[in-house]
């Protein structure tokens, strides 16, 4: 019983251990991020990140740059997202009238692919 509650903590441990070190990371300055050997804490914490970010995402400045708000390149990426999914449903509308209305060669194939072949990804994506 011991060793399963071991392996539950180094699963754990695993998971969450990427976060942890996004969080260090965040609070650590760029000097301690490139260190040899590394410095598995801060040892001058600092919020200089979070201001490079927050005038970044309000100003468009970070560090001496000047560039366009992160907020505005965001809405860019809406936008962009908004047409690509507007053309795929108006792709697979037609899509989907032609395998239900007409029949033609490989019909029963072609379906069974489009149906079964994002299932696949889904078991690649999960674990």
């Amino acid at each position: 019983m011991i060793i399963i509650y071991i392996l539950i903590a180094l699963f754990v441990i695993w998971t969450l251990a990427p976060y942890l070190w996004t969080i260090n990371a965040s609070f650590s300055n760029s000097v301690e991020l490139t260190a040899k050997p590394p410095h598995w804490l801060p040892r001058e914490p600092t919020l200089e990140n979070y201001k490079s970010l927050l005038g970044l995402l309000f100003r468009g400045e970070a560090e001496g740059r000047s560039s366009k708000p992160l907020f505005t390149n965001m809405f860019y990426s809406f936008i962009v997202a908004s047409i690509t999914t507007l053309i795929c449903l108006i792709l697979g509308c037609f899509s989907a009238y032609a395998f239900a209305r007409l029949r033609f060669r490989g019909n029963a194939f072609s379906f069974r692919y489009l149906i079964y072949q994002p299932c696949y990804l889904l078991f690649f994506i999960y674990p």
